[in-house]
């Protein structure tokens, strides 16, 4: 019996499906109309020519001649060709968006599930946050490679103009099946709309399979790296759909189990394949015919737990995989009306099955770094490898750990402000730091700053432009705090209409405090971030309503970037705070001392 995930990601496959085939039913009629009305065009001429036929006066070789160039000719033939291509391609681009839109939904299933087989196995609480759609959907346009579709050969196709010349080229064979087999206009035109929808539909269909698994595989290879990163000692493995349908390359792939990071080999081959319908620019030498259809998926085997990790039943251990998903988002009151109708609490049922077997597992998952001292490195290496100790690269979407493109006193200064913040708080590692090019997506979201925070990565983003070095920094952020406190005292030197409306309310709402931002050092940008990387702690506190009624109150009196949205009150807020600065919410300043360490 398949897993409960696997059996949603066939629903989603399923939905997928139903959604095709109304999209080329409604091609269909498209196509069927239009070739009607190209050949009631000829049914005058075509009536004389059936005579003469019949009469013997031309041969049936002379007559389809005649009606190929009369039907398959000329500007009108060629103009409904395009136009029925079209129609097709249309149809297809539609239908490939419509599995493209579940990739993300598949995708964080199938992580939770892999989450959850390790949880149940080992009984141990990874610290995981559950995924959603949103979630891995913003990680894709940051990202285009953290999950690609399948298909660039397809999507090339499509860019060269190859794949409308092929459509041209069935319709063109498909009419001439229809002039030598001799039908009426509307078994001709039933016939071609038909074969050509059918036909695109099946396409459609093996690329929304095959991108399915991909996002499901891709989803359980994730959360078993996750989890063998934190320190769980695992294996994964290949489990093939075993039926008459089924490749000889993967029945041979079929119980492999491998190390993560190790990639399963095809006997007899060089063909070696992370996990089932891998795609991306790492699966570049992975021939199609691996990828296109796959129906397999991994499982995963924890030692000590082998006979648990993987069942035959949906239901494992005392908590099914929905009921563990539920679980991890209750509120309090959910708990206590869970634990009344006698299901065990989420702690409870994570009380290890095997103290031996569980406790390297668990000293694996210590989230709060040790804070060391902070010593200068001399290398950028070195910077790495210090920062290091306060990032957990298994957390979702991390960006991992490179200083490249910014100074070595950039770095250190970086480092500092970070050693400072977890010597005085009690919070969780982050995913990482980065200072990416400027022309990749995550080097345009701060393109206008000098760093930035991603909470689906809960990693830092730096600016290298910006960041070349400490004094680069320095001089940029005197220089836009010069024209914005220019801009409060002579509002007459500007044309503030020429503002977007979102800065124009910043500098509104600036009238109070006397500025537009709190930072105005380098450190005080790092902080600003920090203050975003806690909002998570903030949105958990029992007073974050009355910390958001505040708001309008206290926004105003932080800076005008305060009053944008709650995510920047929260960073404004807390830079302000660490600055020594006494204007912030008294609430929200208790949630943020509720973080210190002990």
């Amino acid at each position: 019996m398949a897993d409960p995930a696997h059996k949603q990601t066939d629903a989603y496959i399923a939905q997928i499906e139903r959604r095709m085939r109304r999209e080329y039913a409604k091609a269909a009629r498209e196509i069927e109309k239009k070739l009607n009305d190209h050949l009631a065009a000829f049914e005058e001429k075509k009536k004389g020519r059936l005579e003469a036929l019949a009469k013997g006066k031309i041969t049936q070789q002379q007559y389809n001649n005649w009606y190929t160039g009369q039907v398959m000719t000329g500007q009108r033939w060629r103009d409904m060709q395009d136009q029925i291509t079209q129609d097709l391609l249309n149809a297809n681009a539609i239908a490939r968006s419509i599995a493209n839109g579940y990739r993300a939904d598949v995708y964080a299933l199938n992580i939770n599930y892999a989450t959850y087989q390790i949880e149940e196995a080992g009984r141990i609480d990874t610290s995981f946050t559950l995924y959603d759609k949103q979630t891995v959907e913003r990680i894709i346009r940051e990202d285009p490679d953290f999950l690609p579709p399948p298909g660039k050969t397809v999507k090339k196709a499509i860019a060269d103009g190859t794949a409308k010349a092929w459509e041209r080229n069935i319709l063109q064979s498909n009419m001439m099946q229809s002039i030598i087999q001799g039908e009426t206009i509307h078994e001709a035109a039933k016939r071609i709309s038909e074969t050509l929808s059918t036909r695109n539909y099946a396409a459609s269909v093996r690329y929304a399979r095959t991108a399915m698994t991909n996002a499901q595989n891709a989803g359980r290879y994730d959360g078993y790296r996750r989890a063998a990163k934190l320190g769980v000692d695992l294996k994964i493995e290949w489990q093939a759909t075993l039926d008459n349908r089924t490749r000889h390359d993967h029945r041979m792939l079929h119980g492999q189990r491998r190390d993560v990071d190790e990639p399963f080999e095809v006997p007899d081959t060089d063909i070696k394949i992370l996990y089932p319908a891998e795609a991306g620019p790492g699966a570049s030498d992975i021939p199609q015919r691996e990828i296109w259809n796959c129906r397999c998926t991994l499982l995963a085997w924890v030692k000590g737990f082998e006979g648990d990790t993987v069942t035959s039943s949906p239901k494992t251990g005392d908590l099914t995989f929905d009921e563990w998903q539920k679980a991890r988002t209750m509120t309090k009151e959910e708990q206590d009306e869970w634990i009344k109708a006698g299901k065990p609490s989420l702690r409870e049922w994570l009380k290890p099955k095997t103290t031996t077997a569980t406790k390297a597992i668990e000293e694996a998952v210590v989230k709060k770094p040790v804070v060391p001292e902070f010593t200068p490195a001399k290398t950028i290496e070195e910077a790495e490898k210090f920062v290091s100790q306060f990032v957990d690269t298994s957390q979702f979407g991390s960006v991992g750990v490179s200083f490249k493109g910014v100074g070595l006193d950039v770095a250190n200064e970086f480092n500092r402000t970070i050693a400072e913040h977890y010597a005085l708080f009690d919070v969780d590692k982050f995913g990482g730091v980065v200072a990416p090019a400027g022309n990749t997506k995550l080097g345009q979201q701060v393109s206008t700053a000098y760093a930035g925070y991603s909470p689906v990565r809960k990693s830092f983003v730096l600016n290298r432009k910006n960041m070349k070095t400490v004094k680069t920094a320095q001089a940029g952020l005197a220089e836009e705090r010069r024209v914005c406190q220019d801009v409060l005292t002579h509002p007459e030197r500007y044309d503030l209409t020429k503002m977007s409306p979102r800065a124009r309310r910043i500098f509104e709402n600036a009238a109070e405090s006397g500025r537009t931002l709190v930072p105005e050092t380098l450190n005080d940008s790092i902080n600003h971030e920090l203050g975003h990387s806690i909002e998570r702690y903030i949105k958990r506190s029992e007073n974050y309503e009355q910390i958001k009624a505040n708001r309008s109150i206290y926004g105003p009196k932080v800076s005008g970037y305060a009053c944008d949205d709650e995510g920047e009150y929260i960073a404004e807020s807390w830079c302000s705070w660490r600055k020594g600065e006494t204007v912030a919410d008294p609430v929200l300043v208790k949630a943020f001392e509720s973080l210190m360490r002990k």
